[in-house]
């Protein structure tokens, strides 16, 4: 007789009761933890015999993700408001998460609970620093501020003038910055960025002579030279979220100090001790956490889990050559520093391209689009071009999908994205089939900070369910009022949804988007016959909601036009709208040259054109978008 192993199942069993979120959006965390081996979130849904959120959260122990599936609810029920406590302990009892083995003095501990999900924000949030001219280089840490700006010190990117020996205002050549694939994974980082054409935003110089000698006395210059450099990247990182910056946050004598950085390869160490000196004056203090060279640049976490300033280096005891110190450079004096001349770099509009997605998952719908689209008369030659791709890969294998996807530039629809402008709270995206109006929730997603609201109706929800049926699907704050069926989900009136999301949105202090996707013509009344038009309305006339509509016909979208006009509500609500078209040569010429640059190469003209011509390849229309996006894929590989 085989002996039946039993699996262990409390970890998930535990999450399963603690989250208070809905069905949808853990669906959400599942797809964006999912390891590409794993069951899709549909699979999940289609087996589960009781309780959705188990059956996922089981699968996630079964393949290896239940982790970082923990960390992802984590941060959506802090976005919640729920207590930082609660979510620590959440984590402490679920993850086996590996902060503690990154220490190099685990006796230390934690010293508060809530302190863990600030941990592990700042943990994904850290980058190499790393030169690949003259010679690949290692050479120290930085963390992600803003999804398109990096902190880090200045002695570890800035460039030494060969004249005098002195530290120069200008920034070394081959730089790069290598992110974790995914958030909250711990193998090795290959996503690297390079800084954009003009990336020195604002930057002090170190306290210190070249190489990496570190001056012991804070007296002047020392509040001057502090010592960080703020780099624009090449492009966002959309897959990472970046740390708070509290301009106020600040170290405490005798409380801990959490340091965080690469002391070689791709291990991050971190490690946490007390706080023993404070000197304002130089906007510096010392701790006796453990660091070691190449930690230079990394945050520094204070006790309250704020980013209070970043790892300066490590100073010998002039008494005792054994003991080491580490000093640490204020937050608060670089803040100040970077806003003397009234602009806050902070709060300026981003201005880096985006050029790419970083998401397996996103590939295989990539590729399963192609197949839907290509019919069954076509479907085996897109395969085998997709195998080419590939370099002979098998596409229908989860494990051969590379993580990259393409992010072509849709200028009328990240403007409005981008916009301030709070009239202009609906935006229509419609065209061809093929041209990818619903990846504009992709670049949406993208542009949006990772953890912001964003509520999404997808093409089977706005075609087979009337609009209340759908946005109880969607957003269902309670398990209770969810059911895996369209026809049991309970009906909920308008000002009920609208109550939902003011909740959600903190009573309605930050923006709220709606993105509703059409899809594909369905029920002749499924516009106008559901009452779609009178939700759409109510919540274009909420000011702080901004809605994406996908996919609607010329009659549906002048039914939209008339009925802002008619409602005295709606009448200033501006409308953007945006013709999807297939990517041209010169359009993919161009993000190619970005691409290129941004991975430090240099395209040959031959090759430029060769991948070009394949973007544009002459086939079924539907299929030209998917076309582009299989030749930017085997150009990244090339690169």
């Amino acid at each position: 007789m085989v002996a039946v192993v039993q699996v262990d199942y409390r970890r998930a069993e535990a999450l399963a009761a603690w989250t208070r979120l809905s069905d949808d959006v853990i669906g959400n965390c599942y797809v964006g933890a999912r390891l590409p081996r794993a069951p899709a979130w549909e699979v999940v849904v289609a087996s589960a015999a009781d309780s959705l959120r188990l059956e996922a959260f089981r699968r996630a122990h079964d393949y290896g993700f239940l982790d970082s599936l923990a960390i992802s609810i984590g941060n959506w029920e802090q976005k919640a408001q729920r207590p930082d406590h609660e979510i620590a302990q959440m984590l402490d009892q679920v993850c086996g998460y590996g902060l503690m083995q990154g220490m190099t003095n685990p006796d230390k501990g934690f010293m508060h609970a809530d302190i863990l999900l600030p941990l592990l924000q700042a943990r994904d949030a850290c980058a190499i620093v790393v030169r690949t001219e003259p010679v690949f280089q290692q050479l120290g840490t930085a963390f992600l501020v803003r999804p398109d700006l990096i902190l880090t010190a200045a002695h570890v990117v800035m460039d030494v003038d060969a004249a005098t020996g002195r530290w120069a205002s200008t920034l070394k050549n081959g730089l790069a910055f290598h992110f974790r694939e995914k958030p909250n994974q711990r193998e090795h980082p290959s996503l690297a960025i390079r800084p954009a054409a003009v990336a020195l935003i604002s930057h002090a110089l170190p306290h210190g002579r070249p190489p990496n000698l570190l001056e012991r006395s804070l007296a002047a210059p020392a509040d001057t030279c502090l010592d960080y450099a703020l780099i624009r990247l090449a492009q966002r990182v959309s897959h990472l979220r970046p740390v708070e910056v509290v301009d106020t946050a600040a170290v405490k004598q005798g409380k801990p100090c959490w340091a965080f950085g690469f002391p070689g390869g791709n291990a991050l160490m971190m490690d946490v001790d007390l706080v023993t000196d404070i000197d304002p004056a130089s906007g510096r203090w010392l701790h006796r956490a453990n660091a070691a060279a190449g930690m230079s640049g990394g945050c520094c976490i204070n006790h309250e889990g704020q980013v209070a300033g970043l790892h300066e280096g490590t100073l010998e005891s002039e008494d005792d050559a054994t003991v080491k110190r580490n000093r640490g450079i204020s937050i608060a004096a670089i803040r100040r520093d970077q806003c003397r001349d009234g602009k806050d770099p902070l709060k300026q509009v981003a201005s880096s391209p985006s050029l790419e997605f970083r998401d397996p998952a996103l590939v295989d719908g990539w590729y399963r689009a192609g197949t839907a689209l290509a019919g069954e008369a076509g479907a085996a030659q897109w395969r085998a071009s997709v195998e080419a791709a590939l370099r002979g890969r098998d596409p229908d294998a989860a494990d051969s999908l590379p993580a990259y996807h393409p992010w072509f530039a849709r200028a009328e629809v990240e403007k409005w994205i981008d916009s301030a402008d709070p009239d202009e709270r609906l935006c229509l995206i419609h065209g061809p089939p093929g041209v990818g109006k619903s990846f504009c929730i992709h670049l949406l997603r993208g542009k949006l900070d990772p953890y912001a609201d964003l509520v999404v109706f997808n093409p089977t929800q706005t075609n087979d369910m009337t609009w209340s049926d759908a946005t109880g699907h969607a957003a269902a704050a309670n398990a209770s009022d969810y059911r895996t069926a369209a026809a049991s989900v309970r009906y909920r009136a308008i000002d009920a949804f609208l109550g939902e999301l003011r909740d959600r949105s903190a009573g309605g202090t930050r923006t709220c988007y709606v993105a509703i996707d059409f899809g594909p013509a369905g029920r002749q009344d499924r516009f106008v016959g559901t009452n779609w038009v009178e939700l759409i309305a109510t919540l274009a006339a909420a000011g702080w909601i901004r809605v994406m509509l996908i996919g609607l016909g010329d009659y549906e979208r002048s039914v939209i036009g008339e009925r802002m006009e008619s409602r005295p509500e709606t009448q200033s609500v501006a409308i953007a709208e945006s013709e999807l078209r297939p990517i041209t040569a010169a359009e993919f010429r161009t993000y190619a040259k970005h691409l290129a640059s941004a991975r430090g190469k240099a395209l040959k003209q031959a090759m430029l054109s060769a991948y070009a011509d394949k973007a544009v390849a002459a086939g079924p229309e539907p299929m030209a978008m998917v076309t582009a996006v299989r030749a930017a894929i085997e150009l990244e590989a090339e690169l």
